[in-house]
């Protein structure tokens, strides 16, 4: 005899691909609404791998990772550059190398002035020319005030152009001046961690505010922009630039422990530095100009073909320059099998090389710049970016990416990204899953990349969710496994296990709604049957139901645990709009849904 189960009608929702979040829930059926840390094989949709930190020796870490980029010397070796807002880094065979560039180096005679039991050192250099926060190494100093001062500081407070202060990590026994000869050498000056407002005299307007109060710092109207790298070898040998600023150069054959040096003929100021397609030329994007004697971020100078030394156009060099038309400043710009891809702020171009290293400039469009330096990234010579409202591509011709979920990226409050700190997008490639990922940091964040959007380029299709990471790329020559830095520097490599560094990983996937036809009758759910392409542990289902489309919220049931014993699972739920969740946060647990039947039956218009 036939179970009255048996005469229940069956449904078997089959979810397409990645999520879609441009209609109501009602408008999307069979289609999926949000998720977390999952990912699509196929039509089928799975929890993302999770990832464990790396040990790294060596060098201290300071600032936030902007840049990373990987490559191979001649003798074998791999190396990771990295720059931060304060320092250039390599990394090498898990060792961390500090090579950022010196400014600066002075021998002071007895600098240091201490006060007893404070920790905070006075030290005398006139015209140092430091800022809070750079980064200054003193060797040779003898003791002063009970405490011997040696080694790497950050500095805490410039007086002056002449005096300035460092905290010590023990507080002096005395007050005194002293330290007799000591060699102090500098780095470069540290870079902006954020985009900000410029505060300082004369950023606003004569007169506003009181005198010895803070200013408003919406009142300048000029943004500080946040320190970025531009990364690239040359040779076997890196090439590094901050943006805005000088172009140096790291001799491979000089090893690790030594520091970048600067490229002293080459353009002061740039915005994006670069290698040319053919690998000979040193590209200066947004470079300064010698004839005016002025820093120009619409202006172009490439150096001549194997030179580190040659910036100066003659009719003997193959150095080039040029002046774009369109827009206020470079924002970046990357190799594509078509040439060099530029973005300004309102156009986009395309720079190509002949056999004779002759470069031809020409404008593409107007319209849909990039969003930040690092918010385009190149694959197999194809090009994908970021721009204002909408991704972009350029295969030899420039074109919108559709987006699935751009409610989510552009729109929607909790979700949407922070239009004050764009300059932190940061884009890269997981190549064994055909994902492109861009990390932004959202609005509803703390300021730093907290969320990710991820479009497969395989088959298709978008999704979404929540990873707190600065920089990150592809698996290379230094490990087999995609990396990615935290915002306190620690790098972990993604794609290994299921756990997320600490712990479970929670992900889950959630459905649009589906209704019996048009909605009129109500649909009672009360069985459900688990399909499991792979299955370890347990995993959770939650059914979220409506009468209405505009309910102000769902009615939910649930948990129901599934474990790899479970046939069939006893459930309950009656409405006329019913969302499907999946939900897993135990240690150990990995799955990739299959189709799930659902057993129910029509309950009444009601």
């Amino acid at each position: 005899m036939a179970s009255a189960e048996d005469s229940r009608d069956t449904l078997t929702p089959k979810f397409a691909p990645g999520f879609f979040t441009e209609s109501s829930a009602r408008g999307a059926p069979e289609r999926w609404k949000e998720g977390d840390k999952v990912r699509f094989k196929n039509v089928q949709v799975e929890k993302m791998g999770g990832w464990s930190e790396r040990a790294i020796v060596g060098a201290t870490h300071r600032g936030v990772a902007r840049r990373t980029h990987e490559w191979s010397s001649l003798d074998g070796e791999s190396w990771i550059a990295y720059g931060t807002n304060s320092k250039l880094y390599l990394v090498n065979r898990d060792e961390r190398f500090d090579i950022t560039p010196v400014r600066r180096s002075v021998t002071l005679t007895n600098p240091f002035t201490t006060t007893i039991g404070s920790p905070i050192v006075t030290v005398v250099d006139a015209g140092h020319s430091s800022n809070e926060g750079d980064a200054v190494r003193y060797s040779g100093a003898s003791a002063v005030g009970g405490i011997t001062i040696d080694g790497e500081y950050l500095i805490t407070a410039v007086i002056d152009g002449d005096t300035y202060t460092i905290t010590h990590s023990i507080a002096a026994t005395s007050s005194a001046t002293g330290g007799g000869s000591v060699n102090a050498e500098y780095d470069i000056n540290a870079g902006s961690l954020s985009q900000e407002p410029a505060l300082g005299f004369g950023v606003c307007d004569y007169g506003e505010g009181t005198w010895g109060t803070a200013r408003d710092p919406s009142c300048s109207g000029v943004v500080r922009k946040l320190r970025t790298w531009s990364l690239d070898n040359f040779g076997e040998d890196l090439i590094a630039s901050p943006r805005g600023e000088a172009v140096y150069w790291w001799d491979r054959t000089a090893g690790p422990l030594s520091r970048a040096v600067l490229l002293e003929n080459a353009p002061r100021t740039n915005q994006r530095v670069l290698v040319s397609n053919s690998g000979g030329q040193i590209v200066c994007l947004g470079a300064f100009d010698d004839a005016s004697n002025s820093p120009d971020p619409m202006f172009i100078r490439v150096g001549a073909e194997e030179s580190l030394t040659d910036f100066t156009v003659s009719d003997e060099s193959t150095a080039f320059e040029e002046r774009l038309a369109t827009g206020s400043e470079i924002i970046t710009g990357v190799r594509t099998r078509s040439g060099v891809f530029i973005g300004t702020d309102e156009a986009d171009y395309i720079m190509q090389e002949d056999a004779t290293e002759i470069f031809r400039i020409t404008k593409l469009a107007e319209g849909d710049a990039p969003l930040s330096p690092n918010c385009m990234i190149e694959i197999d010579g194809t090009a994908y970016y970021m721009a204002p409202f909408k991704f972009m591509t350029f295969d030899g011709v420039l074109d919108e990416l559709p987006c699935d979920v751009w409610q989510s990226v552009f729109a929607d409050a909790a979700t949407r990204i922070d239009r004050e700190q764009t300059d932190k997008v940061y884009s890269w490639f997981n190549e064994k899953f055909s994902e492109i990922w861009w990390h932004y940091p959202s609005e509803a964040g703390a300021g730093e990349n907290d969320r990710y959007v991820i479009y497969n380029k395989e088959i298709r299709c978008w999704y979404f969710g929540t990873i707190a990471r600065t920089a990150a790329a592809a698996p290379g020559p230094s490990y087999d496994l995609p990396f990615a830095f935290e915002a306190d520097g620690s790098l972990f490599l993604h794609e290994t296990g299921t756990e997320d560094g600490v712990g479970a990983m929670e992900s889950y996937i959630e459905s649009h709604d589906i209704q019996i036809g048009d909605g009129k009758e109500k649909l009672h759910l009360s069985r459900a049957v688990p399909d499991m392409v792979r299955f370890v542990g347990t995993i959770e289902l939650y059914m979220k139901g409506k009468e209405w489309p505009l309910d102000p919220t769902y009615v939910t049931k649930g948990p129901y645990t599934i474990t790899t014993t479970t046939r069939t699972k006893g459930v309950r739920l009656t409405a006329r709009q019913v969302a499907l969740r999946w939900r897993s946060n135990t240690v150990g647990a990995d799955w990739r849904l299959g189709n799930w039947t659902f057993y129910g039956q029509p309950d009444g218009e009601g």
